[in-house]
C-alpha cells in the first residue's frame, strides 16, 4: 500500500466524512461495509515486523472518535490513545511523535480502515444485514486500483489485487474477519516487489458513543487541525495537520465550548447587503462568493477558484457579529484567519 501525505487545502477535519467515504466514487456496489461505528483491528505487512493494533470508536452524531493504538516494534514499540472531538480537535497520550507530525499517529490506523471497508465493499456481493453465515472470500481484481484518503494522507493498492479470507457474524451482532491482501508495488527501477497485507479483527455497530466531556485532558497533547502554510526556502507548501490551540482547554468540554464559539456565526443585519463576488483584487481569478439564504439575513461564503467553487469549505453566517468577518464598508470585507487578516473588495452584485 502506498501511502503518501496529501498536500490540499480542506474544510474541517470532520471524520464522519472521511469514514462515510470508504467506497469511492467508482465503487456501485452499495453495501455497508464502511459504515461500523466500532472497529478492532491488527494490520500487518508479511516480512516486516511491525503490526499496528487498533482500537476505534466513532460517532456519527458528534464526529468523536477514540483510537486505542499499540504498535509491535521491536526497535520503537508504541502504545497510547487518540482523540478527536468533534472530529476537529486532535488530542493524544503515550505517543511519540516529531513535532508537527502528530497526525501521523491518526492516519495510519484510519487508512487501514479504510482499505478494510474497500476491499470488503469490492469483494461482497452482499451487505452484513444479509450476511447469516460464515463466508469465504476470495476475490481478484484486475483492472481497479484501491484508492482511500484522509485530508491529510492517502493511500493506493494498484491493479491486480487480490483478497482472500473469511468473514464471519458473531452472537453479539458483530463481525470478525481474517483477511490476506496482495499485489505488487513497483520500484524506481521498475522492478515488482510482491506484498501481502493481512487484516484481523471485529466490526461493530455502537450507537451510543461520546467522549466524556469531564475527561481531563492534563496529560494529553491537544491540537487543532486544518490547513498549515509552510515556507520553505524556494517554495511555499500548503499542508493539513496539527495547530497549537490558542486557549489551551482543560477537559473536553472546553474544546467543546470553544468550538461552538469558533462556529458561532452572528446576528442577523438586514441592512446589509453583501451578496456578490468579493476579492482581494476584481482582477484575480479567485476570491468569496457570498450568497444569501433561507434564514433572513444569512449567508454562504464559498472559496472559488478558476476551477470553481469548493462547496467543502463553505460557511454559513450573518457576517454581522461572526469573529471570522469584519464588515469595513459595504464594498470592503475584512477575512480573519490564523495566519492573519485578509482584505476583501465587492467586484459583482451578481451570484
Amino acid at each position: 500500500m502506498k501511502i503518501s501525505r496529501a498536500f490540499r487545502c480542506s474544510a474541517p477535519f470532520v471524520l464522519l466524512l472521511i469514514v462515510r467515504a470508504a467506497a469511492t466514487q467508482e465503487d456501485t456496489n452499495p453495501s455497508d461495509w464502511g459504515k461500523f461505528e466500532s472497529l478492532n483491528l491488527e494490520a500487518r505487512r508479511v516480512g516486516i515486523p511491525t503490526t499496528l493494533d487498533s482500537r476505534m470508536l466513532y460517532s456519527r452524531a458528534t464526529g468523536d472518535i477514540r483510537i486505542e493504538r499499540e504498535v509491535s516494534d521491536p526497535k520503537d514499540p508504541q502504545r497510547g490513545t487518540i482523540l478527536m472531538v468533534a472530529g476537529r480537535v486532535f488530542a493524544s497520550k503515550g505517543l511519540k511523535s516529531k513535532p508537527g507530525s502528530e497526525i501521523d499517529a491518526l492516519d495510519q490506523p484510519l487508512l487501514y480502515s479504510l482499505l478494510l471497508a474497500q476491499v470488503l465493499t469490492r469483494s461482497m456481493s452482499i451487505g452484513p444485514a444479509a450476511l447469516t453465515t460464515p463466508q469465504k472470500i476470495a476475490f481478484e481484481d484486475t483492472t481497479r486500483d484501491i484508492r482511500f484518503a484522509t485530508p491529510s494522507a492517502s493511500g493506493r493498492v494498484p491493479a491486480p489485487w487480490s483478497v482472500s479470507g473469511t468473514i464471519a457474524p458473531q452472537s453479539n451482532r458483530s463481525y470478525a474477519f481474517d483477511l490476506s491482501v496482495k499485489w505488487s508495488e513497483t520500484d524506481a527501477a521498475h522492478g515488482a516487489h510482491p506484498v501481502e497485507v493481512q487484516l484481523k479483527g471485529e466490526l461493530a455497530h455502537q450507537n451510543n458513543f461520546r467522549i466524556d466531556d469531564n475527561l481531563s485532558l492534563d496529560d494529553w497533547s491537544v491540537f487543532n487541525l486544518g490547513k498549515r502554510t509552510v515556507h520553505l526556502q524556494d517554495r511555499t507548501i500548503v499542508d493539513y495537520g496539527t495547530k497549537p490551540m490558542a486557549q489551551r482547554p482543560r477537559t473536553v468540554a472546553d474544546i467543546r465550548r470553544q468550538l461552538a464559539d469558533e462556529d458561532f456565526g452572528g446576528t442577523p443585519d438586514l441592512t446589509l447587503k453583501l451578496a456578490g463576488f468579493w476579492k482581494r483584487n476584481c482582477s484575480d481569478s479567485f476570491g468569496l462568493r457570498i450568497s444569501p439564504v433561507d434564514t433572513p439575513g444569512m449567508y454562504a461564503v464559498t472559496f472559488c477558484g478558476p476551477g470553481g467553487c469548493v462547496d467543502e469549505q463553505r460557511r454559513k453566517t450573518f457576517i454581522n457579529g461572526d469573529k471570522h468577518f469584519r464588515v469595513v464598508s459595504p464594498i470592503e470585507l475584512q477575512v480573519v484567519r490564523d495566519e492573519g487578516t485578509e482584505t476583501y473588495h465587492k467586484c459583482t452584485d451578481g451570484v
